[in-house]
């Protein structure tokens, strides 16, 4: 039994003809843009302490933290999504960074940096630990030499692998001891002539590329920006690459959101009041 053809073998053919074409046809990849974050890796979360990522949104920049998301059975206090736009936190870091090391404040910033030259405690702490974790190692090393001494002591190859774990361990302790020691204190003529320094990198922010403020954000300044959505505030500290830390307490009038932010920088007593400008 025949029935009418639906189409043509001329139209099946032109149509075979165009699909073998397709096929071959290379597929077009479009080139992913490159952005650059100015503050990568510098923006930490109020809540969970860990660094909130960069996400690109309506042609701006923006840091989230999504922690209840990724952990769904934590009990931690936490906001459900964190967001901050990377324009209202550079407005206010530009202000802070500018006045601390503007030449009227030039005696308050190197006491500031002197002071923080000094070792804090937690840094005496852990090397406290470091120096009891060694003293310990070295007990049981002892321990274990004598035992490969004894006749009636355990297998050699046995002691060979504790000696191994102890003496990985004493180790990591020296390491961590020499990672809290302090280097040579700088005078203050050294520090007044760093930060005219630093004053002269800062001045460029205003025409700096995002590639040039993230090199001044995170090498020069080695910035850390806390950031506590619950209270909308912002803990800023800056430990430029020459000498210590000096931070500022940021405070914010209202919650910063996804569309709009309204805030006012409270810096500490080195710094002057600063607004974070708004979004729309």
């Amino acid at each position: 039994m025949t029935h009418e053809p639906i189409i043509s073998p001329e139209v099946f053919a032109a149509a075979s003809a165009q699909r073998s074409v397709g096929s071959h046809r290379q597929a077009v990849v479009k080139p992913r843009r490159q952005r650059t974050y100015c503050l990568s890796s510098l923006v930490h979360c109020g809540d969970c302490g860990r660094r909130m990522s960069g996400a690109w949104s309506h042609e701006q920049a923006y840091y989230r933290c999504t922690f209840p998301t990724e952990y769904a059975g934590t009990t931690r206090k936490h906001e459900r999504g964190v967001y901050l736009r990377e324009a209202d936190i550079t407005a206010a870091v530009d202000a802070w960074l500018l006045s601390v090391f503007d030449p009227e404040n030039l005696d308050g910033a190197v006491a500031a940096l002197a002071a923080a030259q000094a070792p804090d405690e937690a840094s005496v702490a852990r090397a406290e630990a470091a120096r009891r974790t060694m003293a310990e190692c070295d007990r049981r090393l002892a321990k274990l030499r004598s035992a490969l001494e004894a006749e009636d002591g355990p297998p050699p190859a046995v002691v060979a692998g504790w000696l191994r774990e102890v003496e990985a361990e004493r180790l990591a302790a020296e390491r961590e001891l020499a990672a809290t020691k302090p280097s040579s204190p700088l005078s203050e003529a050294e520090i007044r002539a760093l930060v005219g320094s630093q004053r002269r990198v800062l001045q460029a922010l205003g025409n700096a590329t995002a590639e040039q403020r993230a090199a001044i954000y995170g090498h020069t300044m080695g910035l850390r920006i806390t950031y506590h959505a619950e209270r909308g505030s912002l803990v800023i500290e800056a430990r430029p690459a020459c000498t210590g830390c000096v931070s500022a307490k940021t405070t914010s009038e209202g919650k910063p959101t996804r569309s709009r932010t309204t805030s006012l920088v409270n810096s500490s007593s080195a710094c002057t009041q600063v607004c974070v400008g708004e979004g729309t």
